[in-house]
């Protein structure tokens, strides 16, 4: 059974296990896999983040007013997250409104991507981002959301720094392509050694702005 083809083939391969039997591989010439067992092929290693930003907006006569940053995020088969998007400001203060829109929401290009996630501050803050959409369909395009800001009080918290200053919303993304060497240690995949690539060519076309 072949888990996948077209892999380069210049630098030997590197191999890991996690602590859920998933096998990882790769050769600092390209993105990493992941083949899990049961599977039939590999998947990318890590999941890439929504390419766009979401588009919000608020309606209706209720209780939610201020200045709100909204996030748009993936999340695999197994729980793990991608990177937020583009953060957006969504600036609902003219009045006090019943409903937030959510549109202009991306759909995922990665097949593993079990579920999308809407991420919006309460008022006036940016530290610390609320779970305001779950379990989003893959295929979704647009949500919305009634919670005033003492309801998203009450969701799932995320500081998008830690306190110390350190990424922690946007520390998801997928490992470099360019190193050839991993090991898994304390529940965590770590990658090491910059693969030098040194065969093939590229020719430049005279007249045009081509490389081949």
């Amino acid at each position: 059974m072949a888990l996948k083809t077209g892999l380069a083939t210049d630098n030997p391969m590197c191999f890991a296990e996690d602590r859920k039997g998933n096998l990882f591989f790769a050769t600092g010439l390209e993105r990493g896999q992941r083949w899990a067992p049961g599977d039939t092929a590999t998947e990318d290693v890590g999941l890439t983040a929504p390419t766009s930003g979401i588009t919000p907006s608020a309606g209706g006569s209720g209780s939610i007013q201020g200045v709100y940053k909204v996030a748009l995020r993936y999340v695999d088969d197994e729980g793990n997250p991608s990177n937020l998007s583009e953060i957006t400001t969504l600036v609902a203060t003219a009045s006090a409104y019943t409903t937030i829109s959510y549109a202009s929401v991306t759909v995922p290009s990665e097949g593993r991507v079990d579920h999308k996630q809407i991420w919006r501050t309460t008022d006036g803050q940016e530290v610390t981002y609320y779970l305001d959409v779950d379990d989003l369909a893959n295929g979704a395009t647009a949500s919305s959301s009634n919670r005033t800001d003492t309801e998203l009080r009450a969701q799932v918290a995320m500081r998008y720094v830690t306190a110390k200053g350190f990424p922690n919303a946007m520390r998801f993304l997928p490992p470099p392509t360019h190193t050839g060497v991993m090991v898994a240690f304390k529940n965590r995949m770590w990658y090491a050694v910059p693969s030098a690539y040194d065969g093939g060519s590229s020719v430049t076309v005279s007249g045009t702005t081509a490389v081949s």
